[in-house]
């Protein structure tokens, strides 16, 4: 990833969940809290919570990923039965 790539996306507003990562690493050292701060004194305060919530959103779902396919790995390795239509629809979200 580029450095035109990170603070230049192709549509105003819009940034992948991992560059935004390389953006707080890039920037602030991986520090989150010093990012959200900045972050804050950039924005208006309901654009703030906006987009704030959108990362935290980001961030779960990225989590949730994670975890859904842990489960399905272990669901082979075990070789478990029963519906996993649901650890199967948020691994073709990403």
């Amino acid at each position: 990833m580029t450095h035109s790539t990170i603070f230049y996306p192709s549509h105003p507003g819009d940034i992948s969940i991992e560059a935004l990562e390389k953006l707080i690493q890039t920037c602030f050292d991986g520090n989150q809290a010093e990012f959200s701060v900045e972050l804050k004194e950039m924005l208006d305060k309901h654009t703030y919570n906006q987009r704030k919530r959108q990362i935290d959103i980001c961030y779960n779902l990225k989590h949730y990923h994670k975890g859904a396919k842990v489960i399905m790995e272990l669901k082979d390795m075990f070789e478990l039965t029963g519906d996993f239509t649901d650890l199967q629809k948020i691994l073709q979200s990403v």
